[in-house]
């Protein structure tokens, strides 16, 4: 294969965000795994053992990332391989690369929804603020470049905090997209194994599941 296609088709520089989220939510797949009885429970507790002292590593950053890896996924795996084992592979029961992909950028948008809506709400703060202060203060408003009328300074900032109110109204819509767990759905049409997506969605604080 040209080396060009490996490069193409290569995520490792820009997913390695994920990390995080790509341990947490093994971590709870593992977990529902040996609570359904689908593996054995010391090998969940191997597998949780490892992904939590690779997510240590990530949060301290000192975890090295393999470069030459296909995706962050594929990076975790290999380091998971290393640290316990074979019990490793049974990570990849009633799971995909699809489902598993679409998780990690999910709790990933819920989180970066969650920060901005914050940073948002910090701001119109300031900016009702501000408004209070300078409550009487008139500038002119324009139209065309030109003078048009007076307007109170207040009024025209709070206007801004209005277009913000909006914005944070599309944020909260978003979220309540994201905010549903696909882990399950597997590669195509879900598992014939007993798993419990129910208990990964509270696991991962997730409202509901996919239904398909």
């Amino acid at each position: 294969t040209n080396p060009l296609v490996g490069e193409f088709t290569r995520s490792i520089q820009f997913d390695k965000k994920l990390a995080e989220y790509d341990c947490v939510g093994s971590i709870a797949h593992a977990r529902m795994l040996a609570k359904c009885n689908i593996i054995p429970k010391k090998d969940a507790v191997k597998i949780v053992f490892g992904l939590n002292s690779i997510l240590n590593q990530i949060k301290k950053g000192s975890f090295k990332v393999d470069n030459s890896a296909e995706d962050i996924h594929t990076a975790i795996q290999n380091a998971l391989d290393k640290k316990i084992g074979k019990s490793s592979a049974m990570l990849h029961t009633a799971r995909s690369r699809n489902d598993q992909v679409s998780l990690d950028t999910r709790m990933y948008c819920k989180e970066e929804i969650n920060s901005i809506l914050a940073l948002l709400a910090g701001f119109r703060a300031s900016i009702k603020e501000f408004s209070k202060k300078n409550i009487d203060v008139i500038v002119p408003g324009f139209t065309h470049l030109q003078n048009a009328q007076p307007v109170l300074l207040s009024h025209q900032m709070l206007a801004y905090c209005q277009m913000l109110a909006r914005d944070m109204d599309r944020l909260n819509d978003c979220k309540k997209r994201v905010d549903v767990l696909p882990l399950g759905s597997c590669a195509i049409s879900g598992t014939s194994l007993p798993i419990d997506r129910n208990f990964v969605a509270k696991q991962l604080g997730f409202s509901k599941i996919s239904s398909n």
